[in-house]
């Protein structure tokens, strides 16, 4: 955990490392026994990520113009934004073990593999790297998962970091808490034996107390996230900084509150003031002038990504009460765009259900 911290403070990057799109069976395998050129996935590994096959994104790699559009496809696609580094084992780049040969092997992928930036292979044997058409280059480090870590912060620059396979790279990585968050698909298969993911590892005691379950056409997708994963790099998560700000400007505390969450090069949509960070921390500050008893509550919250939507309710004075969503996307910790709705709670709506 120490190594974690140091990393995340030399950097000083909101890099998140993800686990996205890893298919597991209905007995927890995520691959089959005997790997190989021929199955690299195993024996019946290959029936895993029949979920996928038929989405759009996978069909589009395969040249394709076709595929599904629905829940499946929806993950897929996620699957492979904001990243700006990939990790992955030595099992997952080549079927060979041991010393390289100059076989010419340079992935499973052709010429173009989808990744389109810097991809990091754990070996014990130290290569050259090898760049592909479309951006691809793949880096071989020989220093285990935290020198691999280190290398995919640095190239990510900010942006999130996908821990690829196979199953004992993730296991490592797992273990050594630096995931944080996952998104796993159960297929409705059985393998009866191979390589199985959790045995073995108490994903609660690693923080993973948020579960989120999503049916989709042809496989099952779990979503893991952990509600306290940087305050233990006693760094605040984004809903965090995004509610204090809050918090802060409608008690008035507004230079204090952009000094500190607000980035340098910050824009918002506010269509009543002019779009830079300046004009819009003098339009908060005399809004809090004429409104002095301002109370502000937060309601809801919703992170995705880089991206914080908060739901908040705030009355302004005696009989005028307004529900606003904000909308933040960070940047190095901080707010750097920010986009506003409003409406206020009317007494007589024809709708019942209230606008809470």
């Amino acid at each position: 955990m120490g190594l974690k911290v140091i990393i995340i403070m030399e950097n000083n990057k909101m890099s998140k490392v993800k686990i996205s799109a890893f298919t597991i069976s209905l007995d927890g395998f995520g691959a089959g026994l005997n790997q190989s050129k021929v199955n690299p996935l195993g024996i019946k590994g290959n029936e895993l990520h029949a979920w996928m096959h038929p989405t759009k994104m996978f069909q589009k790699m395969m040249g394709k113009n076709v595929g599904t559009e629905r829940v499946d496809n929806d993950f897929a696609e996620k699957s492979m934004k904001n990243i700006g580094a990939w990790i992955m084992g030595r099992n997952m780049f080549a079927p060979s073990r041991g010393q390289w040969s100059d076989d010419g092997w340079k992935g499973w992928w052709g010429e173009e593999p989808p990744y389109h930036g810097p991809t990091f292979i754990l070996t014990h044997h130290a290569r050259e790297p090898i760049e592909m058409k479309g951006g691809t280059i793949f880096y071989f480090v020989t220093g285990g998962i935290e020198a691999a870590l280190a290398e995919a912060k640095k190239a990510a620059n900010g942006k999130d970091i996908r821990i690829l396979g196979g199953n004992s790279t993730l296991r490592q990585f797992l273990q050594a808490g630096y995931v944080d968050k996952m998104h796993f698909v159960i297929s409705p298969v059985f393998l009866g034996s191979g390589e199985h993911l959790f045995s073995g590892i108490d994903m609660s005691k690693l923080g993973f107390n948020q579960i989120q379950r999503v049916e989709g056409e042809n496989g099952t997708h779990i979503v893991l996230t952990k509600s306290n994963k940087r305050k233990e790099s006693l760094i605040m998560d984004e809903k965090e900084i995004a509610t204090e700000f809050l918090k802060m400007v409608s008690s008035g505390k507004v230079k204090e509150a952009y000094d500190k969450y607000i980035h340098p090069d910050f824009i918002h949509h506010n269509a009543y003031f002019k779009g830079d960070r300046e004009t819009l921390m003098k339009g908060m500050k005399e809004h809090a002038k004429q409104f002095p008893n301002k109370k502000y509550e937060t309601l809801r919250t919703v992170e995705e990504d880089d991206l914080v939507s908060i739901h908040g309710k705030v009355k302004l004075s005696a009989g005028k009460v307004f529900s606003v969503i904000h909308i933040f996307r960070f940047k190095d910790d901080k707010i750097i765009e920010e986009w506003e709705a409003s409406q206020e709670d009317i007494k007589d709506s024809l709708n019942k259900n209230g606008i809470f």
